[in-house]
């Protein structure tokens, strides 16, 4: 458009319906497709059961948090953890009976490996 009149600009030419050339639409790929392309997931219908369930989970995570013990190990209660290699095989129960004098409460014997 000329900007000075608000005239269209004899310079432009609109091109013509058969100067430009019709783009055809891409090919759907119907190979590697996941979910089909007319699908339709009603959300917003289902959103009652979903947020029952979301609230649900979220529950039951809460009251697992509270009510079951994690075991923390040595990283988060401090202590000192030892791995030991013998010569000969011998079992926890071996251990346990050998270092028993020793007065120490909260020792954890464990077997390890093979």
């Amino acid at each position: 458009m000329n900007r000075s009149k608000g005239k269209p600009d004899s310079r432009t030419v609109a091109p013509s319906s058969r100067d430009v050339e019709q783009a055809s639409p891409l090919p759907r790929p119907e190979f590697r497709h996941i979910i089909p392309y007319n699908v339709n997931f009603d959300f917003v219908g289902k959103r009652k059961f979903f947020m029952i369930l979301s609230t649900t989970l979220n529950l039951l995570t809460v009251v697992l948090f509270f009510t079951w013990r994690f075991n923390l190990g040595t990283a988060f209660l401090g202590g000192t953890s030892m791995h030991l290699r013998f010569a000969e095989a011998t079992t926890a129960a071996d251990m346990r009976r050998e270092i028993g004098a020793v007065d120490l409460p909260d020792l954890t014997v464990q077997d390890f490996g093979e």
